[in-house]
């Protein structure tokens, strides 16, 4: 890694409000925080037990990145508690390698749960909304 990927790792930290970065590859680790930010969760701490959830229809991560969870250019959210939602609606955006890729509903339901926060680091797979689900007689 150069010197200036990691100035353009630190400009994405200020540019989207992250707290902190961390990125591992093979034998090389780097961790950006933002001054002033939480302090971060020791890395044996971080993902004790998978990701669990107990009830509803779990919409997950298609990717790894960074969850987006409003409009980039109303700053409003995709989705809130409560909100009714159909199949292929937008509830987030996950931003990888400067790419942002929508995440859609699978199914139709009212939220029950969002638990994707903005700018926070998931992983693939890892459950980002709850929905309970609508049956249509």
């Amino acid at each position: 890694m150069e010197v200036t990927d990691i100035e353009t790792l630190a400009a994405r930290i200020r540019a989207t409000g992250m707290r902190e970065l961390e990125w591992r590859r093979a034998a090389s680790w780097l961790r950006l925080t933002r001054e002033g930010s939480v302090a971060p969760i020791p890395h044996d701490e971080a993902h004790t037990e998978p990701f669990a959830v107990t009830s509803g229809h779990i919409v997950r991560s298609p990717a790894v990145g960074i969850f987006v969870g409003h409009h980039p250019a109303t700053r409003e959210p995709f989705v809130a508690r409560g909100a009714r939602l159909k199949r292929g609606d937008v509830i987030a955006l996950i931003e990888s390698a400067g790419f942002l890729r929508e995440v859609t509903t699978d199914a139709n339901g009212i939220v029950s749960d969002v638990l994707g926060s903005d700018a926070a680091l998931v992983e693939y797979g890892q459950p980002l909304l709850i929905l309970n689900i609508e049956v249509s007689e």
